[in-house]
C-alpha cells in the first residue's frame, strides 16, 4: 500500500462514514468518536496502522457478544458500498474489526468476512496483515481495552 493512502482516512472520509455508523449502532456519538480517532498517535500512524486504530475505536461502540455485532458490521460495510464516492479499501477497518474481535468466534467471524467481502476491499488483508493482526490484538489491548 502507498504511503499515501493513510490520507484516504481524511474528514471527509468521516463526514460520509459517521451517519453510516449512527443508523447502525444506537450508541454511536459521533464527536466522541472522532475525537478517539484524531488521537496524538493519528498522524504518525500507516494506512494499516489507521484501520486498525478506526477498528479499535468502532469496538466502544459495538455490542459486546461478537455474534451480535456481526451482522452490524456487515450492514455497515453494504450501506458503505452504496456510497457514490465510495472507495472499497476505505471500509477495510471493518474486516481488521472482525480479525480482532471475532478471533473467539472464527465460525461467525469467517461467515461475516464472507458476506462482508463483496462490499469490501479484503485483498489488503492476505496473508502478510492476517497474523500481525492478531499478534497486534494482544499487544494494542492496553491501550485500547474492551
Amino acid at each position: 500500500m502507498s504511503p499515501d493512502a493513510k490520507f484516504l482516512y481524511n474528514p471527509s472520509y468521516f463526514d460520509r462514514l459517521c451517519p453510516v455508523l449512527a443508523r447502525h449502532l444506537p450508541t454511536f456519538d459521533e464527536s466522541a468518536f472522532i475525537i478517539r480517532v484524531f488521537n496524538n498517535a493519528w498522524p504518525d500512524l500507516d494506512f494499516e496502522g489507521r484501520a486498525r486504530h478506526i477498528a479499535h475505536c468502532l469496538h466502544a461502540y459495538l455490542p459486546s457478544r461478537f455474534e451480535d455485532a456481526a451482522p452490524k458490521l456487515i450492514n455497515i460495510a453494504r450501506d458503505l458500498s452504496l456510497l457514490t464516492d465510495n472507495r472499497p479499501v476505505e471500509s477495510v477497518f471493518l474486516p481488521v474489526c472482525v480479525t480482532l474481535y471475532g478471533q473467539m468466534n472464527s465460525q461467525v467471524a469467517a461467515r461475516t468476512l464472507s458476506e462482508m467481502s463483496p462490499h469490501v476491499d479484503v485483498s489488503t488483508l492476505q496473508a502478510s496483515h492476517e497474523a500481525p493482526l492478531a499478534i497486534s490484538d494482544r499487544v494494542v489491548m492496553a491501550e485500547y481495552p474492551l
